[in-house]
């Protein structure tokens, strides 16, 4: 299991926790208020607040003095991963019946994605224990798990293997970017979300750098990614730069 912490962005190394939540709606960004300025309309549920919070809320709070973060807490109440939000607004408090609160929200939240927090729900959770799990998302949500992965992934180093990518399942460039980041770093796996993120990666930090990447069953990915050979261009000119060998089947 897992929370959701809540804590000020006050530039300190040990940040004290002001909440904690069990669950969140409208992480994904479907709940837009003004899309042009990213504020978002957010439902934090089921928290247990500090005493002065509490007091605060009881007392008529309805703006959030300092931005703050929420942060994912894994069991042993380790950060796996954080979330900025600035400009928060109140709007709405319920004490449930169970002495736990409901906060809802207007933020300024620049990470929004579909998707992301359906996967690490699924992360938190162990479902991604195999390859291929972020085929339970939509293809919009795909950006969302590689926001989510990028946050998980283990920095092993090296170089000198050899990567097989399945293009089965390959139908976009996000898909792709999934299905690479598992073969390079196993499941739930990150090795870049568009181009520039993957010659990134290739500096090093996010893996081993491969000595080959074999893309298969290409074909069935050729009549399904728009401007297929375009995007195979680039990809070859990134690897080749990197002395990484690039190849089609």
């Amino acid at each position: 299991m897992f929370k959701i912490g809540v804590c000020y962005d006050d530039g300190s190394t040990n940040q004290e926790y002001f909440a904690y939540f069990n669950d969140i709606e409208g992480f994904d960004g479907d709940r837009i208020i003004d899309f042009e300025n990213k504020i978002y309309q957010i439902k934090l549920l089921n928290g247990s607040l500090s005493p002065k919070f509490q007091e605060q809320l009881m007392n008529g709070l309805t703006k959030l003095p300092e931005n703050i973060y929420l942060v994912i807490l894994d069991e042993d109440d380790k950060s796996v991963g954080s979330f900025f939000l600035a400009i928060v607004n109140i709007i709405d408090t319920v004490f449930n019946s169970n002495k736990t609160v409901n906060l809802t929200l207007n933020a300024f939240m620049h990470s929004a994605e579909p998707g992301r927090y359906k996967s690490w729900k699924m992360k938190m959770s162990g479902e991604i224990n195999k390859k291929n799990k972020w085929l339970e998302l939509k293809p919009s949500e795909r950006q969302g798990w590689l926001g989510m992965a990028i946050q998980c992934n283990q920095n092993i180093q090296g170089r000198g293997q050899h990567v097989i990518v399945d293009g089965t399942f390959i139908d976009d460039r996000d898909s792709f970017y999934c299905a690479l980041g598992e073969a390079i770093n196993g499941p739930g796996g990150y090795f870049g979300r568009n181009l520039d993120a993957v010659n990134d990666c290739l500096c090093g930090d996010f893996g081993p750098i491969p000595k080959s990447i074999k893309w298969e069953n290409s074909r069935i990915s050729q009549s399904k990614i728009q401007n297929f050979d375009e995007f195979i261009g680039l990809l070859t000119e990134i690897f080749a730069q990197n002395d990484i060998d690039f190849i089609l089947t």
